[in-house]
């Protein structure tokens, strides 16, 4: 008897309605905040405007593999871009230093890198991005306008933030996941088979797998004519604050 009121109550299938469309909705944002390219809070640069890709680089710097992938640039002749931790950079600012005396760019990957950072309150975000933006800034004379949220999560309080900075959020077309891939073979795979013109790729300098791919990459590139070039030759967009 239940069963068959339920069914004919008019009230019961508002409340599941209602119910489905929260469902829904919580989906939809989940699915917003957790993939950057979808530009759901954030309008992030997910690729370039040109022929050519740009490489990449997360969670550095690292004092065994951040200099083993800047000799390997250094041999092709190409500019990456590092995006980078404060904290990290408070304990190899040489390494920054490097980064940037090399002729590679330099951008923002906030000062925790928190695993809580996508909860982080208004204040609390602006100041730990800040923090970052102001390392950077003391140790090369630049001020990056490039920011990559940690774990490609964003949410509004992000979007205000960037805004009151002046900060262009970067994001990715193809993923790596050099930090779950361990086998080189799979890696390259993985990435030749996502290569188009204005691809931005997501590396870790971080990673000895991508340390073992990066050449092999490097040279598929080369031999089928697919321009690596500096990211703001890609994206068309200035990447650092006038002095």
């Amino acid at each position: 008897m239940i069963a068959v009121y339920l069914l004919f109550s008019t009230e019961f299938w508002v409340w599941y309605a209602m119910g489905a469309i929260g469902l829904i909705l919580i989906f939809v944002t989940a699915f917003g905040a957790f993939n950057i390219n979808a530009n759901w809070f954030v309008k992030s640069i997910n690729r370039g405007e040109k022929k050519g890709i740009a490489l990449t680089f997360d969670d550095g710097p690292d004092p065994k593999f951040t200099p083993e992938i800047l000799k390997i640039l250094d041999d092709h002749r190409i500019v990456g871009t590092f995006f980078v931790i404060g904290k990290k950079v408070e304990s190899y600012p040489e390494i920054l230093k490097e980064i940037e005396k090399r002729g590679h760019i330099i951008g923002n990957h906030s000062f925790s890198h928190s695993p809580t950072i996508p909860f982080f309150s208004k204040t609390k975000l602006e100041a730990d991005i800040t923090h970052c933006t102001n390392i950077i800034k003391t140790l090369t004379g630049r001020h990056t306008k490039l920011f990559r949220p940690p774990f490609g999560v964003t949410n509004p309080r992000y979007a205000k933030v960037m805004k009151s900075l002046d900060l262009l959020s970067i994001g990715w077309n193809v993923r790596s996941f050099d930090t779950i891939l361990k086998d080189p073979k799979q890696l390259f795979s993985r990435i030749k088979n996502r290569l188009k013109d204005g691809s931005i790729l997501l590396f870790h300098d971080t990673q000895e797998v991508t340390l073992q791919t990066l050449p092999k990459m490097i040279r598929y590139c080369e031999q089928e004519g697919i321009k690596i070039l500096p990211l703001d030759q890609l994206i068309n967009k200035p990447l650092y604050e006038k002095e």
